[in-house]
């Protein structure tokens, strides 16, 4: 027997060829029969739901399939193609893909359906595909907001449908271009904080129609960055809630409106060197590449300070911080470590007690150059005062590795200089013979301050 000629057509490119002509079923099952690899074919016809349509349209064809298979395997194709079937009890049983199925070959039973087994994703594809059904089905708070926008891009005619906290921003600002009157026929006091902030950030006419203070924290801070003239005391807490990483970003912190309510003493690597990429960026700082700021990046890294192998200080009860004061020649080291803890972890209340139990032998273990300056910039003032004048001026005096002295530290701590305490603190250093020189970038102590007041001025 001759074989057949190997056409490799796959299950759905046959039903087509079978559907123009039913005795092209023939020469499939012969293809099948003389090449055993091709025989996946067949279950196909069951797995892909490619029966029905070939039953509905050649019912002669019924000798070849399988129904028990067919149902079996596509239980929507069998029904589709088997309409007198359907009845409320089948139905009940379509879920999932199934359900999703059945309603897209057979919309005209979609009232019968339980479409309340569907899942949004399966709600947007029937909506897009029979928008007919629309008025019919309760879908509107089904979807989410990037559904919707799905939705309204192949859909644009269901705008006046979409529920008001759903509306995509970019849709709302579009229709509002094209007709102001849509403004007015929103239910304003159901937009989303991040619509409002959209819509405020591009029509600032809209802002008296806001309550500013329902809005979440970050919006309220992101608008006030741009229009400060719109901050009101009542919303304080809001800023108050936000990162220093946005304070930082958004420019607020240079804003003097707004300026000395967060403490740049909270500030961490990330902020310093943000705030010192954007004075680059605004041509403040005299340089091309803020990168190559190398003394500038060292300031910005002392939280990452080691100052030696500090031990986490909230291991030790006042018991324990009173009973090291007094065995400090039997264990020094440990000593030394909670010493060390309490600057790198600002944990400065127990440093504040050791100091009371014995200011001269917590001044005894200050023998370090970053120790001064962990002090100097975090400590409170009033232990700052207590310890500073005991500490031997060769720690206090030394310089970093890019030129950076103490009082260039104490930039962290008050980068416009106009703090009384950190002035009170740098007077005490130059009294101890800190010299302002300049760093590597050639900046003095006075310098960062000119340039942070710079930016003040810009930020106005």
């Amino acid at each position: 027997m001759r074989n057949v000629s190997i056409s490799w057509l796959d299950a759905k490119e046959w039903q087509r060829k079978i559907l123009n002509k039913p005795a092209k079923i023939e020469a499939l099952i012969k293809e099948c029969y003389l090449n055993p690899s091709r025989c996946h074919i067949l279950q196909e016809f069951y797995t892909y739901g490619l029966w029905g349509e070939l039953l509905l349209k050649h019912p002669q064809l019924k000798d070849y399939c399988n129904e028990d298979l067919q149902r079996e395997k596509d239980f929507p194709d069998y029904l589709y193609s088997h309409p007198e079937e359907i009845n409320e009890k089948t139905l009940s049983v379509l879920n999932g893909s199934w359900l999703e199925e059945f309603i897209m070959r057979c919309p005209e039973h979609i009232l019968e359906c339980p479409v309340e087994k569907l899942t949004s994703k399966q709600v947007l594809r029937l909506m897009i595909e029979h928008p007919e059904f629309a008025e019919k089905l309760d879908f509107a708070e089904c979807l989410d907001e990037n559904e919707w926008e799905e939705l309204l891009n192949a859909r644009p005619d269901f705008f006046e449908l979409c529920p008001a906290d759903r509306i995509p921003l970019q849709m709302l600002l579009y229709k509002i271009n094209v007709n102001r009157e849509v403004w007015n026929s929103i239910d304003k006091d159901k937009l989303s904080s991040y619509t409002w902030r959209g819509i405020l950030e591009k029509h600032q006419e809209y802002v008296y129609d806001c309550n500013l203070a329902q809005l979440e924290d970050y919006d309220y801070g992101y608008l006030i960055s741009l229009h400060p003239e719109w901050y009101s005391q009542e919303c304080h807490g809001k800023l108050e809630n936000l990162s220093c990483y946005f304070w930082v970003d958004s420019g607020l912190y240079l804003n003097p409106m707004f300026r000395k309510d967060c403490s740049s003493q909270n500030f961490g690597v990330q902020e310093w060197r943000l705030l010192f990429r954007h004075l680059g960026e605004d041509g403040i700082l005299p340089v091309m590449d803020y990168t190559r700021l190398d003394s500038l990046a060292e300031l910005a890294r002392l939280a990452f300070l080691d100052v030696g192998n500090a031990g986490k200080p909230y291991k030790y009860t006042k018991n324990d911080l009173r009973g090291m004061v007094f065995e400090i020649e039997s264990s020094p080291y440990q000593f030394n470590r909670v010493i060390d803890g309490c600057l790198k972890y600002k944990d400065f209340k127990r440093l504040e007690y050791l100091v009371q139990l014995d200011r001269e032998l917590v001044l005894s273990k200050m023998t370090s150059f970053r120790k001064v300056l962990a002090l100097c910039v975090y400590a409170p003032y009033s232990i700052v005062c207590q310890l500073l004048p005991g500490i031997d001026p060769q720690y206090v005096c030394e310089v970093d590795e890019c030129g950076n002295t103490a009082l260039h530290y104490t930039f962290l701590r008050d980068p416009f200089g106009d703090d009384p305490e950190t002035c009170s603190i740098r007077k005490l250093l130059l009294k101890m013979g800190v010299k302002d020189t300049k760093n590597d970038n050639g900046f003095t102590l006075a310098d960062l301050h000119g340039f942070m007041l710079k930016a003040t001025e810009q930020a106005k």
